[in-house]
Parts: structure tokens; C-alpha cells; sequence
């Protein structure tokens, strides 16, 4: 079964990957010595995945003894492709994901909630067969004299916009420090992308990244072809290395976040009986650390 997206998220991304294609146009005409099988790059994967969960109990009372415990299977399939010349790159990724069998009876009433990541999915689109196409990625790359310039539709990994040299602080960076703030929540089988702008300097010795962009709906939601009401900009200066020092990675950040969802209720750490529950109007979090 096939749905579309929403009736403007569609047609305004198509819009945006056209005008992608316009601008990479001149470019490519310009390289009239392409070689286009060291160029183009075709793009295509299928992961077909059953998960088996068994979740914690509720302590309420259930429709059936073991709704914590079921099965459902997931597809996720990519195709795509991706032009690289000397000075500019331009991706397209198109992804469809199916999910089946997913439990309908696994989302309670609080404070149980939703029993694992079917019920997530579940509790979404109220269907236990569910899938949509959509555009995963659709972005133009301009390289020149380290400066990289991304506009369209990617995906950005907080903390990650370099990866250092040593094994041993590429695998702490990639495994315990990056995306702790935002990331394309790989998790799930639809995953999040990002329409905006991102802007890298790169140097030997470092490195400073700016992004204002949307985030996609994506994560548990199947219509991942439509952009939430969130703002979300930021800039991070890496330190690739120190005058006389064993290696080392330093990161300073700031990271701005505006969610402009009304009827939302916003997540915090005030308890539940207090403002929190009628905090649903737009709220920004100006955060900022280093790492």
C-alpha cells in the first residue's frame, strides 16, 4: 500500500530538488573533461529487519497478559544516486519504509504509555501496516579551498563535524560523544533528515561548522517527507590539535532551538503536576557548552 505524503510537502520538496539540479547544471556543463563512471555514483541498499520485543511489564491492568511482548518486521529501502566533481557534489536519496504487523493493542493509558518502539509506531498512525515514500536526501555541495558550503535536504550528526586521526578518539567521538544534541535518529527504520543550509571551514588543525536548518518529521513517523515547527541553528569550532600535546579533540558549541508546535506538550524536567502541563505555547532553548 502506497501513500503519499502530504498535499504541500510533496510538491514543495520536488520544487527544491529541481532547483538543486538547475544550479548543479552550469557546473557540470562547465567540466568538459568529466570521466562520469569515476563521477556518478548509483546508491541503493534494502534492510529487512524483525524485531522481537519484550518490555516491561505494566503494573496496570491489560487487554491481554503479554501485550509487552510481540513481533513486527520492517523494510527500509534507498535508492539514489551521487555526482561528485572537483568542486561540487549533488546527492539524491529517495527511501521507502514498510512496517507490518505492528502491535495495536501495545499503547496504554498513561502512566504505562507505549510499550516499545512498536507501539511508537503504532500510536502515530493508528495502522498496523504502514509505510510512505520520500526524499531522504537532496542536497547541493559547493567545495573550494576547504570551505564547504550544503544547502537542500541532509543530515547532520552533532559532534561529528570532524573525526580525529587517533583510533582510540574516533571511536569515543563516534560512539559516546556524537549526536548526543541532535542527529538523524539512525535508530529507527525511517530515520530524520534536515532542510537547510550548513556551512564547514576545514582546516589541518581545525575545523568550524554553522547549520540553520528544519528537521524533517521522520523518527517514528512514517511521513518523514514533511518539516516540523522546529527552528534549529548553531556553530562548533573544533580543535584538531594542541601545540605540544598528545592527541586531543576540543569542541566548543552553541546550539539554538525553537519549537514553534502549538497543542504540544513540551518535555522538561518540572514535574507533571506543575506548569509543565499547560506549557504548550513556542518555546526557545538557547543551549551552549563545550565538549
Amino acid at each position: 500500500m502506497w501513500i503519499c505524503p502530504g498535499a504541500g510537502a510533496m510538491p514543495r520538496t520536488i520544487g527544491a530538488v529541481l532547483v538543486l539540479c538547475l544550479l548543479a547544471a552550469p557546473v557540470v556543463r562547465g567540466d568538459d573533461d568529466v570521466n562520469w563512471r569515476d563521477r556518478v555514483t548509483l546508491i541503493a541498499s534494502e534492510r529487512l529487519r524483525g524485531e522481537f520485543v519484550d518490555w516491561f511489564r505494566p503494573r496496570q491492568r491489560t487487554p491481554a497478559p503479554d501485550v509487552h511482548r510481540y513481533s513486527f518486521i520492517a523494510s527500509q529501502l534507498r535508492a539514489g544516486l551521487s555526482v561528485v566533481l572537483p568542486h561540487v557534489q549533488l546527492t539524491l536519496v529517495a527511501q521507502d519504509t514498510r512496517l507490518g504487523n505492528v502491535p495495536d493493542d501495545a499503547s496504554l493509558a498513561p502512566p504505562a504509555g507505549n510499550l516499545g518502539p512498536g507501539a511508537v509506531y503504532y500510536a502515530n498512525t493508528k495502522q498496523r501496516t504502514q509505510g510512505e515514500p520520500f526524499l531522504k536526501l537532496g542536497f547541493l555541495t559547493f567545495r573550494r579551498a576547504g570551505l564547504a558550503a550544503t544547502v537542500g535536504r541532509y543530515e547532520y550528526r552533532d559532534g561529528l563535524e570532524t573525526v580525529p586521526g587517533d583510533p582510540a578518539l574516533s571511536a569515543l567521538k563516534r560512539t559516546r560523544i556524537a549526536e548526543r544534541l541532535v542527529g538523524p535518529f539512525d535508530f529507527t527504520h525511517v530515520t530524520r533528515s534536515f532542510d537547510g543550509v550548513r556551512l564547514a571551514y576545514d582546516r589541518p588543525g581545525w575545523n568550524v561548522t554553522m547549520i540553520g536548518t528544519r528537521p524533517t518529521q521522520g523518527g517514528f513517523e512514517v511521513s518523514a517527507n514533511r518539516e516540523l515547527d522546529l527552528t534549529l541553528a548553531g556553530a562548533a569550532l573544533t580543535l584538531k590539535r594542541l601545540p605540544v600535546a598528545p592527541p586531543a579533540d576540543v569542541r566548543l558549541f552553541y546550539l539554538y532551538y525553537r519549537d514553534g508546535r502549538d497543542g504540544v506538550l513540551k518535555v522538561d524536567n518540572r514535574p507533571l503536576r506543575s506548569a509543565r502541563r499547560t506549557t504548550r505555547r513556542s518555546r526557545s532553548i538557547p543551549p551552549a557548552g563545550t565538549g
